[in-house]
């Protein structure tokens, strides 16, 4: 099995260090490039696109960013024929049924919300590693 290679667009630095040491104490996935904004996200989007920069295997992505939402970057991603097939994880503090239900149609493959505690954050990480990283055949 080879490690799971994240693009990670989350805007919260504290957030950002705390998916990249529960990735290293899970081990198997790690974050190969990171976006605090969804233009920044395009543009790195893009480079992967046209193989310019290396092809996640997951990319997990926060609906609350600045410049371009997460969920309009959703559209995006899912309109790129060489990234279309990457699975997006939102990944995000918004537990609101109308966010879960426009991820969902704008074909999000997983929604979840960030937990508030540390230890469970840890925990929500190492379950998504081993479902996405293990589990699921893309």
């Amino acid at each position: 099995m080879s490690e799971l290679k994240i693009f990670l667009v989350e805007d919260d630095d504290d957030h950002a260090e705390i998916v990249e040491f529960s990735l290293e104490k899970t081990g198997g996935a790690s974050v190969i490039h990171r976006a605090c904004e969804g233009e920044e996200a395009l543009n790195l989007l893009d480079k992967i696109a046209s193989a310019e920069a290396e092809k996640p295997g997951l990319i997990m992505l926060d609906i609350n960013i600045p410049r371009i939402s997460g969920l309009e970057l959703l559209v995006k991603i899912k309109a790129m024929p060489t990234l279309y097939n990457v699975p997006v994880i939102a990944f995000t503090t918004s537990n609101s049924d109308r966010d879960k239900k426009e991820a969902y149609e704008k074909h999000v493959n997983s929604y979840l919300v960030k937990p508030t505690a540390f230890e469970e954050f840890g925990q929500q990480i190492a379950s998504m590693v081993k479902y996405w990283g293990t589990y699921n055949c893309v």
